[in-house]
């Protein structure tokens, strides 16, 4: 039996290993030698930013190949079977179809583990690298352009800073607007030529003041009016706080704070819970790929391409799922794991129809 296991998974991997490659290609293809082209050419990005940029870029691309590859795995080397005899060898000399498919359970769940495993260790580390050097092109010497933060309290938001420019090590924004709310509507609107970091505080310097009551607008002109907003330069420079650059346990822990201070989460714990699902669309997929693989096909192009309309249609669901539940209008636990309840579901409905 072990030797049959050997096989079967000798059989998986070959097939793996080429999807993980068309894939990986079909992605930079697609989107990467694009995007570095236009940082070299309309960023002014130097070569070695780029290709940092490309590297990194690379690591959440892996989460999504390796059960995109799994799929194509079991589906050729399935196919390779049913077309060779083999599977209906395998029934006669007394092996059950679910001993055939223990292996592919066994490989699909290893495979599941290392993307768990990259999404948690390697994905967060590169993303957050990829966030720095992009700021690093966007900046000029310490500048950074088109500044926009806000706050928010107990999920409304109170205040809105746009900035033409900020230059954190000293302090200053350039052409900024700030918008004050109550109650989700705007009350008071701050423009000025400039801001400067002070004391804990922000000091709006050559600007206008517009009070909004209703219909009716006032406004009040100043040289200098402090504002406290309470983000210090290197703050507003850093940005907000990006769940793509947390491990599981660090994005758990923010959504706790989140909780305790009564702003929205919702859409943190779809990706929190997200983090645990995709990974396992590894296993999900090479269920879905079974009772397609088990049937006998010409060629090669026939076994990729039902793996991409499979991979088409579980991530449509995948996608969708995750906007409804990110908008709150779906729980957010079945918000990520519905795609692959759906997806286990239809695999298992499928392998029920297939011949034993």
């Amino acid at each position: 039996m072990r030797i049959l296991t050997k096989y079967v998974i000798s059989e998986l991997f070959r097939p793996f290993i080429f999807g993980v490659a068309i894939f990986l290609l079909v992605f930079i293809g697609g989107r990467f030698l694009f995007e570095i082209t236009k940082l070299l050419v309309e960023k002014n990005a130097t070569f070695l930013q780029a290709l940092l940029l490309f590297v990194y870029g690379l690591a959440p691309i892996f989460v999504w190949i390796l059960p995109m590859a799994t799929l194509l795995g079991v589906i050729l080397g399935l196919g390779r079977f049913s077309n060779d005899g083999e599977i209906v060898a395998f029934f006669t000399s007394g092996i059950s179809l679910w001993r055939i498919l223990l292996p592919i359970i066994v490989f699909s769940s290893v495979v599941s583990i290392t993307a768990f495993c990259f999404n948690e260790y390697v994905v967060p580390f590169a993303n957050k690298r990829v966030a720095e050097i992009e700021r690093e092109i966007a900046r000029a010497g310490n500048e950074q352009e088109n500044i926009v933060t806000k706050e928010e309290r107990n999920g409304e938001v109170q205040f809105v800073l746009y900035a033409k420019k900020l230059r954190p090590q000293e302090g200053i924004l350039e052409n900024v607007v700030a918008i004050e709310f109550w109650q989700s509507k705007p009350t008071t609107v701050l423009s000025a030529k400039r801001a400067l970091w002070q004391e804990g505080k922000w000091l709006f310097q050559e600007g206008e003041m517009q009070t909004l009551e209703g219909k009716n607008i006032s406004r009040v002109y100043f040289r200098e009016k402090a504002v406290l907003f309470p983000r210090s330069p290197e703050e507003i420079a850093r940005g907000n706080i990006n769940p793509e650059e947390m491990s599981l346990r660090q994005l758990a822990r923010y959504i706790r704070q989140l909780r305790l201070s009564g702003k929205p989460f919702a859409s943190l714990l779809v990706y929190l819970h997200r983090k645990i699902a995709d990974p396992l669309a590894a296993v999900v997929l090479a269920i879905l790929g079974i009772p397609f693989g088990l049937k006998p096909y010409k060629g090669k192009s026939i076994g990729v391409g039902l793996s991409v309309i499979v991979i088409f249609i579980y991530y449509v669901v995948w996608h969708y799922t995750a906007i409804i539940g990110e908008k709150g209008l779906l729980n957010p636990y079945l918000s990520a794991y519905i795609p692959n309840i759906l997806g286990i579901f239809a695999g298992i409905i499928l392998l029920a129809r297939s011949p034993k």
